[in-house]
């Protein structure tokens, strides 16, 4: 039985690390795919119809991109159920077709700071895999913590991340380690 166990657990060690392994590998895929991906979050439900047309229109005159031809390929709300009436509405994911016009519209977003769509504020921001969304909340506090300050949130599936201090960068492996250090420094 000791044999075996011992065995068994090592087989169990292996295929935890495969799966670890293939976990990042499927992450670092997935955001692959979604580079191209942009949400917009606020919009409320049923106001698009089946009209991509409408969100071209509305980022071109929010944004000052007028001139712009921005190339959206698809367009269409997050998956899963509809929410009730007085709940927050699903996303809004816009495929474009090119990188660089997606990245030309986040940074004009970002730099407008408030857009507004029939008097409701909506949001721009990358569509991340579920599991760095989920790593990028865990650093919520601390980001809030380092307002003002030059941070970075994880954006890779190794989720290391640096945060930049007068004395230089330093990386750290998880949100609880940052928080740690960041406690010592006061």
């Amino acid at each position: 039985m000791e044999d075996w166990s011992a065995g068994a657990k090592d087989v169990i060690f292996q295929a935890l690390a495969a799966q670890e392994s293939i976990q990042a590998k499927l992450t670092d895929l997935e955001s692959r795919a979604r580079r191209n991906n942009m949400r917009i979050y606020g919009i409320p439900e049923d106001i698009e119809g089946d009209s991509v047309q409408q969100f071209e229109n509305f980022i071109k005159t929010e944004l000052s991109l007028t001139d712009t031809e921005l190339g959206i390929q698809r367009c269409h709300r997050a998956l899963g159920p509809k929410p009730p009436q007085n709940a927050n509405p699903r996303s809004v994911v816009i495929y474009f077709l090119e990188y660089r016009i997606k990245e030309l519209v986040l940074r004009s977003a970002w730099k407008k700071k408030e857009v507004y769509l029939n008097g409701t504020r909506v949001y721009f921001d990358q569509d991340y895999p579920a599991e760095i969304q989920k790593k990028r909340k865990a650093y919520a506090p601390i980001r809030k913590l380092l307002k003002g300050k030059r941070s970075a949130l994880p954006h890779s599936a190794t989720g290391k991340t640096p945060h930049f201090f007068d004395s230089g960068p330093v990386t750290y492996n998880s949100s609880a380690e940052a928080m740690a250090d960041l406690r010592k420094r006061g």
